[in-house]
């Protein structure tokens, strides 16, 4: 049970921490002006959503079933979603590769490794997000303590809390969707509380560290260079990357090859846009969209839950009337 969990946990926030995400960039688009707290609910926030997703898919015929004939509609969503993100993670992927080598055709590599983890040895996706993610935590605390940080006095926004949750929740929440087979309810609390406490506190640790970096293409990289950590930030950069392509790409294509070959070319097309535009264009959007995905999906969560006490209270009632007669 616990090795399941904590499988799922660290895919989870394999896939949330990607290109915008470990950049920088994407934080403060969503956190700039913030106060830590901003980033802190949003941490706690994707707790609470993570055990809501994993309860839902628990259901018979998991979380489209709850959707009934909009299903058609709820996976073109998740699946553009996935797919602009994996196109935005392969332009940063690109990148990150020249920065490293000062060549080009980082996208092109990205792209053919995330085919090959999901299709050559896609047993191998578990334990490559949870080596990533302890990679990345080591190297956001190395610089973390090696600078200078002063507090913030921003205000606090829990609306961008919300938004950033929701725009991370229609690639990390559909994945953890396409994982949970089997699940317990006691599985699915674990699964939040160990995704909320790791996305809690990397969410206000690179916050803290990319305060004054608004106009860095890679704020966190800017962060590590500071402290003498540049490349060795630039390697966890791309690692932290490659995991979102893997969750990304799993979740857009569905397990189809075909699908994914489409996904994938489509990706090195947009790729070449630019990481800064596509993620200035499609990252808000996606957030708005996805806050609207959520709760509809609490909505349905709860009325349905709500359904089944009603007959369960029902069924009780007509055995316990039986009985006395």
């Amino acid at each position: 049970m616990m090795k399941k969990s904590i499988a799922v946990a660290f895919g989870f926030v394999g896939t949330v921490i990607g290109a915008g995400f470990a950049s920088g960039k994407e934080i403060l688009l969503y956190f700039s002006g913030a106060n830590a707290f901003t980033p802190l609910l949003a941490g706690v926030i994707l707790g609470l959503l993570a055990y809501l997703f994993c309860e839902m898919s628990r259901a018979e015929g998991g979380i489209y079933a709850y959707f009934g004939k909009s299903k058609k509609v709820l996976l073109f969503l998740i699946t553009a979603a996935n797919v602009l993100v994996f196109c935005t993670t392969t332009a940063a992927c690109e990148e990150v590769v020249y920065a490293l080598f000062g060549i080009h055709g980082g996208a092109v590599l990205t792209v053919a490794l995330t085919l090959a983890t999901l299709f050559v040895h896609k047993k191998a996706m578990g334990a490559i997000s949870f080596l990533c993610v302890i990679a990345i935590l080591v190297m956001l605390f190395a610089v973390f303590f090696k600078t200078d940080i002063t507090a913030p006095q921003g205000r606090f926004s829990p609306l961008s809390s919300a938004t950033y949750a929701g725009m991370n929740m229609l690639t990390g929440g559909f994945f953890i969707a396409a994982s949970v087979k089997g699940f317990s309810q006691k599985q699915s609390v674990l699964v939040a509380v160990i995704s909320g406490l790791i996305l809690s506190t990397l969410l206000i640790v690179v916050f803290l560290l990319c305060l004054d970096k608004e106009n860095e293409l890679f704020p966190m990289m800017s962060a590590a260079e500071q402290v003498g950590l540049g490349t060795f930030g630039l390697v966890i950069l791309y690692v932290s990357m490659y995991t979102t392509c893997n969750g990304t790409c799993f979740v857009s294509a569905g397990g189809d090859v075909k699908k994914a070959l489409l996904v994938a070319t489509l990706a090195l097309g947009i790729s070449c846009f630019g990481f800064e535009k596509l993620i200035a264009a499609f990252y808000p959007v996606i957030g708005a969209v996805g806050c609207g995905v959520i709760m509809l999906c609490a909505a349905l969560f709860f009325i349905k839950r709500s359904l089944r006490r009603k007959d369960l209270d029902v069924l009780i009632s007509d055995h316990a009337d039986k009985r006395v007669l």
